[in-house]
């Protein structure tokens, strides 16, 4: 697009937060979509190995295993 015109687009006027709780909220409002986008994939992900698997030994090996503990 740029290389086809020469010419740069213009960018929306991007407001600074209000406050310090602003950005906060902002990012925490991100990592809740984030991490509810990535909890509902693993159930899809689940429901599949589920449809799927004819034994119990079919679901362990399609799930990650648990994170190993550091200290």
């Amino acid at each position: 697009m740029i290389a086809e015109t020469g010419e740069v687009p213009a960018f929306p006027e991007v407001q600074p937060f209000a406050d310090n709780w602003s950005y906060l909220k902002a990012e925490l409002a991100w990592l809740d979509r984030v991490l509810m986008r990535s909890l509902a994939k693993q159930r899809q992900n689940n429901q599949e190995v589920d449809r799927v698997a004819k034994s119990a030994a079919d679901r362990a090996t399609n799930r990650p295993l648990a994170e190993p503990k550091t200290c």
